[in-house]
């Protein structure tokens, strides 16, 4: 907690204190602390001092995952770094660190584009390890550190001090009031930013601007380059279509951003079957999707390129192809024949067709058997009568 000193301050600093720079009758306005009230403002970057351009000049410092929110006059700022790289520790942001947040004040008529910074440097307390937080530990030492990396930048012109009525104590440590001021000339080069939607994660792609290719397999591509008018093309890339596949671009004091779509080159695969009986279900799963029909074909809209298949079999059935791979590079028909797997029916007589037989035959020979008894009988009554004269 600030102490009641601290708070005094923080009371009469709550209006932002006029630096007045007549000249083209302007007045700048530098907030003297971050609306919070705990941090005050320390360094001031003027000349050509847009955000993009001062943060190209951090050398040595790297965007940090661990940045409370924080604004400026109602503005949230434009980037936050940090120096030592603490992103990769466990946990994370682990200090002793140097810690700086920098808001673009935009253009001034005498001052230029110029932006405003808070920088502290801060260490870690954990209770227990690793249950950490910040506290800060010191303002001045911070922008020592900023001097520092600007004195040895060739963009800087001057790095001198500028006295803010914001001297006191901040989360406990003195700021003395008096701000680091430096002055930033232009760049020679200007950042030319394109970015792809479209493409899957990790695919690459590549761009030629100025006769400079760059390749890469995150969403940008970033050039480099003095005022002008640039070509560029974008590299084919197989199963895909862009947009623009080339352009101009104007590049003119400013950073350039250009945005390049991708899309996939769609075409029909069909697979059209023969064999089943009308009304029978059948499905194919491509690239792991499934359709199914009664119909005769079932069509898929896939992109350039190859694509694995099956085909499901209704029961009763066998097909051909079964699966396999496709190589599509325009609309594509691929026909499956059915079989049945269904085994027809015997016409061998059965086990009840003989018994049936045996007993027929032997009721046929106990038949004649009985009809040759009785004749043999009826034959003989006959021999043994006697005729009288």
């Amino acid at each position: 907690m600030r102490t009641t000193a601290g708070l005094l301050i923080a009371l009469c600093l709550e209006s932002s204190f006029l630096l007045a720079v007549r000249g083209a009758d302007a007045t700048m306005t530098i907030p003297p602390q971050t609306d919070d009230g705990l941090d005050p403002v320390n360094l001031i970057f003027t000349g050509y001092a847009p955000a993009w351009w001062v943060l190209q000049n951090f050398n040595g410092w790297n965007p940090t995952p661990c940045s409370e929110p924080k604004t400026l006059s109602g503005k949230t700022y434009d980037f936050t770094l940090e120096t030592p790289d603490t992103g990769g520790q466990i946990p994370p942001c682990y200090g002793p660190r140097f810690h700086i947040r920098v808001w673009d004040t935009g253009l001034d008529p005498v001052l230029g584009q110029w932006s405003i910074g808070a920088a502290h440097h801060e260490t870690s307390v954990c209770n227990p390890f690793p249950f950490c937080k910040h506290v800060i530990d010191g303002w001045e030492i911070a922008e020592r550190e900023v001097r520092s990396t600007f004195a040895q930048n060739s963009a800087t012109v001057s790095v001198s001090s500028y006295t803010l009525p914001n001297s006191g104590l901040y989360q406990n440590y003195y700021n003395d009031g008096n701000a680091t001021l430096i002055q930033v000339s232009r760049p020679s080069t200007y950042p030319v930013r394109l970015t792809e939607t479209g493409l899957r994660p990790g695919t690459s792609w590549s761009v030629t601007l100025n006769h400079t290719t760059l390749s890469s397999t995150s969403e940008s591509v970033l050039f480099s380059e003095p005022n002008g008018t640039y070509a560029f093309t974008v590299a084919p890339i197989n199963g895909y279509t862009s947009i623009p596949a080339s352009a101009i671009l104007q590049v003119s004091g400013n950073p350039v951003s250009q945005l390049v779509g991708f899309a996939p080159l769609e075409y029909s695969v069909s697979f059209s079957k023969s064999g089943l009986a009308p009304g029978t279900t059948w499905s194919v799963i491509l690239d792991g999707i499934s359709q199914e029909s009664t119909e005769k074909s079932i069509t898929f809209e896939v992109s350039k390129g190859t694509h694995l298949f099956t085909v499901q079999n209704p029961p009763g059935y066998k097909s051909n192809p079964s699966g396999g791979s496709l190589v599509v590079n325009s609309n594509t028909t691929v026909r499956v024949s059915y079989e049945t797997t269904i085994q027809p029916t015997s016409s061998q007589p059965s086990a009840s067709f003989f018994i049936y037989a045996t007993i027929a035959a032997w009721a046929a020979v106990g038949l004649a058997a009985i009809i040759t008894v009785a004749r043999r009988r009826k034959l003989g009554s006959g021999d043994d009568r006697t005729i009288s004269e």
